[in-house]
Formats: C-alpha cells, sequence, structure tokens
C-alpha cells in the first residue's frame, strides 16, 4: 500500500474571481455567502518521506504546509481529476519529481472548496453546486477527505486501438464516441471525419 502525504497549496482563484462564483450563485439561487477554494497535492510514495524529501517537494511546488488531516466540515469538498485517470499535470509533474531524485510513484494535484451558507442549503442545491464548481467529463467530486488516498491506481495499459474513418465514414466515429466515452460533439465528429477524409 503506498504511502499517502497531503499537501496544503496556496488560494486557487483571485478575489475577483471568488467573487465572480459567488455572483454566479446568488443567480442560480445557492444560498453561500462565502467561498474559500485552495490547491491541495496529492503525494504517493513507495514509502514515508524524510524530512529533506519532504523540503525537496514543498520546494518544488512553492507550499509551506504539510496537512496531516483535513478537518471533517459539512460544507467542503474537493475537485479532483476524474478518478480513474491520470491528468496531464500529474504526468509532467510526477516526471519532474523523478528527474529531481524523488522516489515518487505519483503527484497529483486539486482543490478544496470550502463554504458558508445562509441558513440551510437542499441536496438539490447541493448538487448544483457541485455542477457550477467541476467538468464531469474531466473531474470528480470527492467529499469525504479520507477517500483522497484512494485516488492512486495503478492504471493497466490500454490496447492500441484503430478508427478506421477512411472505410467506414461517420459510422465509425459515431461508434467510436460511445464505446471510448469521448463525449465528441456532432460539430467535432464532423470535423474529425473531414479532416482525417482530406488527409487520407
Amino acid at each position: 500500500m503506498p504511502t499517502f502525504t497531503l499537501l496544503r497549496g496556496s488560494s486557487a482563484l483571485s478575489d475577483f474571481r471568488k467573487q465572480g462564483l459567488l455572483d454566479t450563485f446568488d443567480k442560480s439561487r445557492l444560498p453561500i455567502h462565502k467561498i474559500d477554494v485552495h490547491h491541495y497535492y496529492f503525494i504517493w510514495t513507495d514509502q514515508s518521506l524524510s524530512s529533506e524529501q519532504l523540503g525537496q517537494i514543498k520546494q518544488l511546488l512553492n507550499v509551506s504546509q504539510q496537512v496531516h488531516a483535513v478537518s471533517a466540515s459539512a460544507h467542503q469538498f474537493f475537485v479532483v481529476p476524474r478518478i480513474g485517470t491520470l491528468s496531464p499535470w500529474a504526468s509532467k509533474a510526477t516526471e519532474i519529481a523523478k528527474l529531481c531524485k524523488l522516489q515518487i510513484l505519483r503527484l497529483e494535484k486539486g482543490v478544496q472548496f470550502s463554504y458558508d451558507v445562509k441558513g440551510a442549503i437542499s441536496t438539490e442545491q447541493t448538487r448544483l453546486l457541485y455542477q457550477l464548481t467541476h467538468d464531469r467529463m474531466t473531474e470528480s467530486i470527492v467529499i469525504d477527505s479520507a477517500e483522497l488516498e484512494n485516488q492512486y491506481q495503478v492504471l493497466a495499459d490500454q490496447a492500441f486501438q484503430t478508427i478506421d474513418i477512411l472505410s467506414n465514414g461517420r459510422a465509425a466515429l459515431e461508434q467510436a464516441n460511445i464505446a471510448l466515452g469521448l463525449a465528441l460533439s456532432d460539430d467535432e465528429i464532423l470535423y474529425l471525419l473531414e479532416n482525417f477524409q482530406t488527409l487520407g
């Protein structure tokens, strides 16, 4: 079982952007009057980090605070890369850490939203809040901070697949769109179809 280390980073939103988010909440009739958003970094290693290694990672990420546990609150959640995927940031950051001679299995990042409500917030309003603060195609919501550690998964290599657009046309793209969960729009399918046919 990999060792998990959690680091709290700087604020993820400027005051201007936080106010813009609060304005969006207000227009959506969400009873939220204050919000705070911070970067969090998730580190998985084969063994516990030494103080020297932890110092190197903090310097690399420009953070100062290690978090041993995140306080439980009904009004907080994490937005992380979609469960079961490896984000482009994680791929690059992990590679850089290894070049710095740090024995890291994976380095990933997410953001924590904490907020105050006026009175109470319903289940439906909470669901709308999640919709407004993450991209469900590329990100996941984690409510319980204890689940952050489980985000690390060893992903099996995917078999290489060919989509035969030249022989099967649009139908090949539409089938791949469903089978692979690509969520391509009609415009994107048409764009790919025309360009691959042009390129041959």
